[in-house]
């Protein structure tokens, strides 16, 4: 019996060396296959969830790239730009967005929940710091635990087929959307509006790695804009303004905050009330390139700049 103990534990600590191993090499593999090298010229890249990767269509925009994407909280887009920061060494400029819904409490579930652990965390596995790895394990450990005995197994046929996990899901990228839904919609809310109290939580999580993202830019010497892209004026989560702009205004003053929620749209513009589509990226990105090219960057008062740009636009059309 004592010789059968002592072998299993043998057998065990062998499969842990084994396993620690195997761990360390996909992760010294992964790390070196480039995944987050970007193209040369680019200099501006948009990061942040749905709202960005929906607005800006980067063909239409200068020297610009779009890795925003789809239900990304901070937290994963935190672990996403250190790679990219730490892959390119030209300076860029990060436009983040920063929405009315990125405060709120319902973003915990964007970082921890089973569906986005395994959307997101299997993504950067292989990157993920010790630091966001406990968050991970703490607030679900089973769903993490899971997700690292899949994604280990999953690296290795990617690593020894000469594949990987498509490079635009990792990395985002802009969405050409067609969806015009806005009318249906707006009647809807009408209704549905009357009984929804405003939502004013928020997500100190979730607000921490917002800050997080803004002092590796710091730290990297990597200008960081914090960006609200448009928005259809009965968009439900302006019912959280006062709370929003707490927020801005108290953790985040310290940084540059461009508002271009009030871009000059028609219904037809937006895929729903608050994503544009197709049309509408394709008119705000136009927009957009003619603000960077005519030197918003270089403006004193760049929000001002912004306005009379908008109020141009408005009369124009």
């Amino acid at each position: 019996m004592k010789l059968f103990i002592r072998n299993l534990m043998l057998f065990t600590i062998t499969c842990l060396i084994a396993f620690a191993v195997l761990v360390t090499i996909e992760k010294t593999i992964l790390n070196n296959m480039g995944q987050f090298k970007l193209s040369m010229g680019v200099k501006y890249i948009f990061m942040g969830h749905s709202h960005p990767q929906m607005d800006y269509n980067d063909k239409l925009i200068d020297s610009s790239v779009n890795l925003a994407s789809s239900g990304e909280a901070y937290f994963y887009t935190y672990i996403k730009l250190k790679k990219i920061l730490e892959s390119n060494s030209d300076k860029k400029i990060v436009f983040v967005e920063f929405s009315n819904n990125n405060i709120i409490s319902q973003m915990n579930k964007w970082i921890w929940n089973d569906i986005y652990i395994y959307d997101r965390y299997r993504l950067y596995w292989s990157y993920t710091p010790n630091t966001e790895r406990k968050l991970l394990y703490t607030k679900n450990p089973e769903a993490s635990i899971l997700c690292d005995i899949k994604s280990v197994v999953t690296n290795v046929y990617y690593i020894f087929s000469l594949k990987n996990i498509a490079k635009d899901e990792r990395m985002g990228g802009y969405l050409h959307l067609e969806r015009d839904k806005t009318d249906s919609l707006l009647q809807a809310s009408l209704i549905y509006a009357r009984n929804k109290r405003p939502d004013m939580s928020i997500s100190p999580v979730n607000l921490m790695y917002l800050r997080k993202i803004i002092q590796i830019c710091k730290d990297n010497g990597t200008k960081v804009i914090l960006i609200r892209s448009p928005l259809h004026p009965v968009y439900d989560e302006f019912k959280n303004e006062s709370r929003y702009e707490e927020v801005l205004n108290s953790q985040f003053n310290d940084v540059e905050f461009l508002d271009l929620k009030n871009f000059p749209m028609i219904n037809s513009d937006y895929g729903d009330l608050e994503h544009l589509n197709y049309r509408g990226a394709k008119k705000y990105s136009l927009f957009f390139n003619k603000l960077l090219k005519e030197g918003l960057l270089d403006s004193a008062d760049k929000q001002k700049f912004i306005n009379d740009q908008m109020a141009l636009e408005k009369w124009q059309n």
